[in-house]
């Protein structure tokens, strides 16, 4: 029975049609981050620290499982695109942490040399990506960093980059493709089941109040809130584990209220859209069978030698 269950919440996620980029974004996070916090605990950005990360989570596997030349190249450079945003000084709006930017480094360092392509994948870089990561690296130097050093330094002379106008293609074929890796990326995210109520989360809440219980039946046998001195000790909440669930409860409300607006101002623009061209499309057709018209009622204009002959 639990076989059967975990078999339809994997299937609610995950299907054969999902974008090649599934998942990564989590991956790629959860990786960093894991570099991130074995940095801070060993007090500097070792290259061997990262490669005990790197095969504690198999991150070589990645390249793993693609069917074609194509998907494989396609995989890759967006795989880079997503690593490079870490190396960055600015993550989401919000100044990235050194460290971060050090272990997406190492990540693109390690993932470029490790690529199955032939020729190599190159890494995209505008102008203003090259000028943030050479400020980064001329940090690493004065904090000697010499690992640092080394990765980029390996990089910049196997000509990894691919120095660029714009950070993606451009084109009409190229839009189009983008448009429909878009959708696709958009309904991939809407098939996930919702953390809040996921069996990861589920799990954690039922550890929490077990925890919970068994330090309130603890903390009554040792303390009792009738007594002055032992007042403090009970002003916690008495019902925290239900209160999460129920901050949780909210923020899924709130989220498929905002997701039904959205959904209502989407299908008005549609319908605008799909009328304006439908009254194009008329006026088109009309236009031609006002010229078949006038094409049938013609009648060619008889020569002069003709008229001679008569």
């Amino acid at each position: 029975m639990d076989s059967e269950i975990a078999a339809q919440e994997w299937s609610r996620g995950y299907s054969t049609q999902q974008n090649i980029s599934a998942g990564l974004e989590e991956d790629l996070e959860r990786i960093i981050y894991k570099v991130f916090d074995e940095f801070e605990k060993h007090s500097g950005p070792r290259f061997n620290i990262f490669t005990e990360v790197w095969q504690q989570t198999g991150v070589g596997l990645i390249f793993s499982g693609r069917e074609s030349f194509r998907e494989m190249f396609e995989f890759t450079e967006e795989l880079f695109s997503r690593v490079k945003k870490y190396a960055l000084s600015t993550l989401g709006g919000k100044t990235n942490h050194a460290l971060v930017r050090y272990a997406a480094l190492y990540l693109l360092y390690s993932l470029y040399f490790k690529q199955p392509c032939r020729p190599r994948v190159k890494i995209r870089l505008v102008k203003e990506e090259l000028d943030d990561l050479l400020a980064t690296t001329g940090l690493a130097r004065q904090e000697s960093h010499w690992d640092v050093l080394y990765a980029w330094s390996k990089l910049f002379t196997s000509h990894a980059f691919h120095y660029v106008a714009c950070q993606g293609q451009m084109g009409l074929e190229v839009a189009l493709q983008m448009e429909q890796r878009e959708v696709a990326e958009r309904n991939t995210f809407g098939t996930k089941e919702d953390y809040f109520k996921s069996k990861e989360f589920l799990g954690l809440m039922k550890k929490m109040g077990k925890a919970h219980s068994k330090y309130v039946s603890m903390k009554s046998s040792l303390a009792s809130s009738k007594v002055k001195s032992d007042s403090s000790l009970f002003l916690t909440n008495q019902t925290f584990p239900q209160t999460v669930r129920q901050v949780g409860q909210e923020a899924n409300v709130e989220k498929e209220a905002s997701k039904v607006g959205d959904s209502a101002i989407g299908e008005k623009r549609r319908g605008i859209k799909y009328k304006f061209y439908e009254g194009t499309r008329e006026e088109t057709s009309g236009s031609q069978e006002g010229g078949k018209g006038e094409v049938d009622e013609w009648t060619p204009v008889e020569s002069f030698s003709t008229r001679v002959k008569r």
